[in-house]
């Protein structure tokens, strides 16, 4: 497929009074900051129709002045066809936004407003804020949430560092990892208890919690590592020590300059095996994982060593991904393809993108991208 380029066409859903959506279209440039990515519709046979995109908003790294964060989806021809607060009144810097299984909620994390928030979608009406339902949560810039299925909260709450599991309806925490205000020191690679600055968590099949716990920024002391309900490290990619290249391309450790997300492609329906695919600020890196590996001499859990496949992203900062498992009816071999944001407004621009999950570079290898401008 030739990759799409050029500008998009913004296109903003309103909702009015009356419940119903009034849709306003230009054919202006699209500018977008993008920083939390995702799936939001394919078609009957799976393939990808639309993304959704977590505008920041504003320049590179602060909190955005002015206040023109927002929640998107575009179709593949780059047509807004959805925005929750289109005009800035609303969110500030936000990062991610996730739907629920049943597509008709979406959880968005409202960073620099230091809250969480839950919309219905495609209404757009808030359903819970955190700052308002539950204020003694005390949230400091948190960077991801997610629904459990057991209807609480997953939230990365980054200046904190911590992980905690929220009860909405309770406020209540009712499983956290990491020490509240006390983070573990540059380069302290096993500590076993805390965490520094952690951009994105996950919940996974077999219970445990896997955390991008990014360290200080760009200065090479990220980990990845997996925690079971018990809070006990099981598995864990230490980043500068852990890196052993296999494959083509020429690869080289360290891997990784301050990871920001890690999402782990189940190996089998227990999800002990798998490979961890971990996206930094140049480069995703492909790590496999196995629960049921032995630990190295002096060591408590298994950690992934081998970088089965490394992909350079270029200038800028790669800060979210997500599996596309088929692509306009191809699976790539069955290792499916990776969708990318870059936050970059600067020099680089922004940018989305989807590559084959195996190729050595995603300037050349991505099958389709869209570009915003700030």
């Amino acid at each position: 497929m030739i990759p799409r380029q050029g500008g998009l066409t913004a296109c903003f859903a309103i909702l009015v009074l009356v419940g119903s959506i009034l849709l306003a279209c230009s054919t202006e440039q699209r500018i977008f900051n993008a920083l939390g990515v995702g799936i939001a519709a394919t078609d009957v046979e799976g393939n990808p129709t639309e993304i959704l995109i977590s505008d920041m908003g504003g320049e590179l790294l602060a909190c955005p002045e002015p206040n023109d964060s927002k929640i998107i989806t575009i179709d593949l021809a780059g047509n807004i066809l959805w925005s929750f607060d289109a005009y800035g009144s609303v969110l500030v810097g936000a990062h991610t936004a996730e739907f629920n299984d049943a597509r008709d909620r979406l959880i968005i994390t409202d960073t620099c407003n230091d809250r969480i928030l839950i919309i219905t979608y495609p209404g757009g009406e808030i359903e819970w804020d955190s700052s308002a339902a539950c204020p003694e949560l005390d949230l400091l810039e948190p960077n991801a949430a997610r629904f459990l299925d057991n209807g609480n909260l997953l939230i990365t709450n980054r200046d904190h560092h911590v992980v905690i599991e929220v009860d909405p309806v309770s406020c209540g925490i009712v499983w956290s990892f990491g020490e509240w205000d006390i983070h573990r020191g540059r380069k302290s690679y096993d500590d076993p208890i805390h965490l520094l600055g952690p951009h994105e968590s996950y919940r996974l099949p077999n219970g445990n919690t896997l955390i991008a716990d990014s360290g200080e920024f760009v200065a090479g002391d990220s980990r990845i590592i997996e925690v079971n309900p018990a809070g006990q490290i099981v598995w864990s990619y230490k980043k500068m020590t852990d890196c052993t290249v296999k494959g083509e391309y020429p690869m080289e450790c360290p891997s990784l300059e301050w990871a920001r997300d890690a999402y782990v492609e189940c190996g089998d329906p227990a999800c002990d095996t798998g490979t961890v695919y971990v996206t930094g600020i140049h480069q995703t890196v492909a790590v496999p994982r196995d629960l049921n590996a032995e630990p190295f001499p002096g060591e408590d859990a298994p950690r992934g060593r081998i970088v089965t496949a490394q992909m350079q992203h270029g200038g800028g900062f790669c800060y979210d991904a997500d599996m596309v498992h088929q692509w306009q009816g191809d699976t790539n071999g069955g290792l499916g393809f990776y969708l990318v944001s870059n936050h970059g407004p600067y020099a680089w621009g922004s940018w989305v993108r989807i590559v084959p999950s195996h190729v050595p570079h995603s300037d050349s290898g991505h099958i389709w991208e869209m570009r915003g401008w700030r």
